[in-house]
């Protein structure tokens, strides 16, 4: 009964189920075309606030019992890659591409909430010109980023 969604490339589901407390929480990865559990990685320290997976990395968004937020790297076998800390509005998910890992949360202004990170080491990374340019977000289990213009999309 946890949220379940499909990462950005449609090629993975993924399931968030919450841990006791905040202490910990589990991510499901399945295979959509027979609904085979590919992976399981228990997240220590945090509630799962937000994932996608792409190719064999999975990114985790968390949020501790103190409000504290950090985005995550995992291989598939829930070996953590690397780790940095997120700001407050969290909707991330790999760039098309998938060599970076982007946060279009449009309603967070603030800087530390918009970002865009080079995969695998979660460095921060200038936005390129398509990603500044006017207002971009996700188009949800689809490989496009959608980005308004004025009144149009």
């Amino acid at each position: 009964t946890a949220p379940a969604s499909f990462s950005f490339d449609r090629r993975f589901v993924f399931e968030r189920v919450r841990g006791e407390a905040l202490a910990a929480a589990t991510l499901h990865v399945y295979d959509p075309r027979n609904c085979r559990r590919l992976t399981s990685i228990r997240i220590a320290g945090g509630r799962i606030v937000d994932a996608d997976v792409r190719d064999r990395q999975i990114a985790v968004a968390t949020r501790d019992a103190d409000g504290n937020r950090k985005l995550r790297l995992y291989s598939f076998r829930g070996r953590q890659l690397a780790e940095t800390t997120i700001g407050a509005n969290v909707e991330i998910g790999f760039a098309p591409d998938g060599k970076s890992l982007l946060n279009f949360d449009l309603s967070d202004q603030a800087d530390a909430g918009r970002g865009i990170w080079a995969v695998p080491r979660l460095t921060r990374a200038a936005a390129p010109a398509w990603a500044s340019a006017h207002e971009s977000t996700f188009v949800t289990a689809a490989r496009f980023i959608k980005r308004y213009a004025g009144d149009s999309l």
